[in-house]
């Protein structure tokens, strides 16, 4: 049963999961309609989608992964290629069932989201803009999320997705490519310091103490992170994982900027880029 888990848990990234409930949390909080029921079900259908992406993504890459990763569950017999793929198609389709039954005000946003989760698991492999299909994927979680608590999307969550699209493109690039940071020092900070930059053009560059302390801790968990590419006693892995729960810090800096955080807010954020290290002990988040 132990054994069975885990290779679920390696199946989902599951080591993932809280940034997906942080950038979940973070759209209910900046919808201007939070509903604490809707929320937990709208990070329940996040979680979800997210984890039948993951699955396609290894059903996909299964032939792949005999040759280049044989550690994977499907290579190293764990789990059937035909198991995992059901499972994909169970994940999808509970994330949106429940989407449909919060509110169907929401489809559009669900009905893109899936169609770039799929086509990203499809055609991310020797393709030039599959980083682009990936930023998009966490991007459209904020407009799917907050729709599901309204059907009038503020300017907070388009700015919100776009610093997650570069954020992530920023991400993806650096995994693919680890050299890439050192060779483009500048385009690449830019897109991973983006948010920071959307949030003070939105706002005029009016701040609270709340978003000096969101936005310095976002500027030193990056520069903690990006120091994995330049050590030689650490590497790439360090900085990726470390990024990836940066999505957390990104979200805490969106909500300081709104007005919307609070003591309880910031610990919970807190908690789960943690949370995301914690587990990345135990599940490959990659």
């Amino acid at each position: 049963m132990k054994q069975a888990l885990q290779i679920h848990l390696n199946l989902a990234r599951a080591s993932n999961l809280p940034t997906v409930a942080s950038n979940a949390l973070c759209a209910c909080l900046l919808s201007g309609q939070f509903s604490l029921p809707i929320c937990v079900g709208a990070i329940i259908a996040a979680s979800l989608m997210y984890t039948g992406g993951m699955y396609l993504n290894d059903w996909r890459d299964a032939n792949y992964d005999r040759q280049h990763r044989p550690e994977r569950p499907i290579p190293a017999q764990q789990i059937s290629q035909k198991t995992v793929g059901l499972c994909a198609i169970a994940y999808f389709t509970l994330a949106v069932s429940i989407s449909l039954l919060i509110s169907t005000s929401a489809t559009l946003w669900l009905c893109l989201l899936l169609t770039t989760i799929v086509a990203y698991d499809l055609h991310h492999k020797n393709n030039t803009y599959s980083p682009l299909l990936m930023a998009a994927c966490r991007a459209l979680l904020y407009p799917w999320i907050a729709s599901l608590h309204s059907e009038a999307l503020s300017a907070h969550i388009l700015i919100a997705a776009l610093g997650a699209f570069s954020y992530t493109l920023a991400l993806s690039r650096i995994a693919r490519t680890p050299s890439l940071f050192k060779q483009w020092p500048i385009p690449m900070g830019a897109l991973i310091a983006l948010p920071a930059i959307l949030w003070l053009a939105y706002t005029k560059g009016q701040l609270s103490l709340n978003t000096i302390a969101a936005l310095s801790g976002f500027a030193l968990w990056c520069a903690y992170s990006l120091r994995g590419l330049y050590l030689g006693s650490w590497n790439a892995s360090f900085t990726i994982k470390n990024l990836i729960a940066g999505f957390c810090a990104v979200d805490l800096m969106a909500l300081s900027f709104y007005g919307s955080l609070s003591p309880i807010n910031s610990l919970l954020f807190i908690a789960l880029l943690f949370s995301t290290l914690l587990l990345q002990k135990k599940i490959s988040g990659t």
